[in-house]
């Protein structure tokens, strides 16, 4: 998660853009709580939006994300009509989605344990 609120900056540039009625700041939540309550998300690029996409709530990636693909999130939504116009993501897409990536970047492994012997 960031270490740094950003929660004023965000604040200051929603007001200057007069969107401040439509956008809500939050930081350190426990996030599967707030998403559960969540109509849709709208990210730069984090892992806020793969939870979210796990989720199945409407993910719009506004930045360069793993996850930013056609099924999964809302790429090549404008964030205008995502306010209005958003879909849920694929959940057979995310099911595989996930699977390549716990097959291709995930080892298993401990901070507190051994090395298994294989990866010696």
């Amino acid at each position: 998660r960031g270490r740094k609120n950003y929660t004023q900056f965000i604040e200051e540039q929603a007001e200057l853009l007069n969107i401040d009625k439509r956008v809500l700041t939050i930081h350190d939540v426990y996030l599967p709580t707030c998403l559960k309550h969540a109509k849709a998300t709208v990210t730069i690029n984090s892992t806020v939006g793969l939870t979210s996409i796990g989720q199945g709530i409407p993910t719009l990636a506004l930045g360069d994300a793993i996850y930013d693909i056609k099924g999964l999130s809302n790429k090549g939504t404008s964030l205008k009509k995502f306010w209005h116009q958003h879909k849920k993501p694929d959940p057979e897409l995310y099911t595989r989605f996930k699977q390549y990536l716990i097959e291709t970047t995930q080892l298993n492994g401990s901070f507190y344990g051994r090395m298994p012997d294989e990866f010696k």
